[in-house]
């Protein structure tokens, strides 16, 4: 156990938020949720069940709405990336000076634009390979143990508020080169989400279908082709090898994206596979596979 510093509010009570809040919590930080006003989870209602492995617990983490909080020392934000910056103007009057803020999305892009709109705040960015989700019961799974990389552009060296995060949560660093570890999660997001919902099917089966690997692979290549424009050459050269990995460890998981469409909730798409298509309009770069998925996928997103 660790001493409590700063008091944690997590905005957003999706599967890695409650996740998260869970990992700080049983480390001794202080830690409350934040929601949306009037839309508490039906999972956080009675209180958390958290399955993981063979065991269940119940957890006991404090959650209000965010009409309801009142100073803010230090804030994480959790939400979908389309919800971000509506999800941090909702709290924005409520955080104290100097307090860190953290974004720990899926995809990119946000940040530019809320560092536009907000230069006197410092936003941090994180990253993890932690995986989990909601079931029909409205129980938090832990189905995947990973790790955690948080940064900031610039900032070498990790600041004070880091440490309780490093003690609290697995394999947590502070990244020098956050831009990296979010190019590599954002690799990994395009090249699976997608192709899943493309093909209604789990991570794993990208795999072991001939025609659906082909496929996976052809995204990959061009992915790389991007990486390599971005500077990011290691990347580059390890995109199959990295994705084809991540296939092969959540073989079993429906990935965020296609759980969202089967849902009829919005899609991540922009923020991924539209996010690298932005990138390679600027830089005059070709990117057919992308383009046509996220062609596909908007329209679903449109249809529902």
């Amino acid at each position: 156990m660790i001493a409590p510093k700063e008091h944690w509010h997590v905005l957003g009570a999706g599967a890695i938020g409650c996740l998260t809040a869970s990992h700080l919590q049983h480390a001794g930080v202080s830690v409350t949720l934040l929601t949306r006003p009037g839309q508490m989870p039906e999972h956080l209602k009675a209180g958390l069940h958290l399955h993981h492995r063979q065991s269940t617990r119940q957890l006991q983490i404090p959650a209000i709405d965010t009409d309801s909080a009142e100073e803010i020392s230090a804030l994480l934000i959790t939400t979908k990336a389309m919800q971000v910056a509506d999800a941090f103007l909702s709290v924005r009057t409520q955080l104290q000076r100097d307090a860190p803020v953290v974004l720990m999305h899926n995809g990119m892009g946000v940040l530019e634009d809320l560092q536009a709109t907000f230069p006197d705040i410092r936003f941090s960015c994180a990253t993890t390979t932690e995986g989990a989700y909601i079931n029909d019961q409205a129980h938090l799974i832990y189905s995947g143990e990973g790790g955690y990389r948080f940064g900031c552009e610039g900032q070498a060296d990790a600041p004070a508020w880091f440490h309780s995060l490093q003690a609290a949560l697995p394999d947590c660093h502070w990244d020098d080169n956050i831009q990296a570890s979010l190019w590599r999660k954002l690799v990994i997001n395009a090249a699976i989400n997608p192709l899943t919902v493309l093909y209604q099917c789990r991570n794993g089966e990208l795999l072991e279908n001939e025609t659906y690997r082909r496929h996976a692979q052809l995204l990959c290549e061009e992915i790389a082709r991007l990486c390599q424009a971005a500077g990011h050459g290691q990347l580059a050269d390890q995109v199959w090898h990295i994705v084809s990995k991540v296939m092969q460890g959540t073989a079993k998981n429906q990935s965020s994206m296609l759980q969202d469409i089967r849902a009829g909730r919005p899609s991540e798409v922009d923020f991924i596979t539209g996010y690298l298509c932005r990138f390679a309009h600027q830089r005059n770069l070709d990117c057919p596979l992308n383009e046509t998925l996220l062609k596909e996928i908007r329209a679903m997103d449109n249809s529902q």
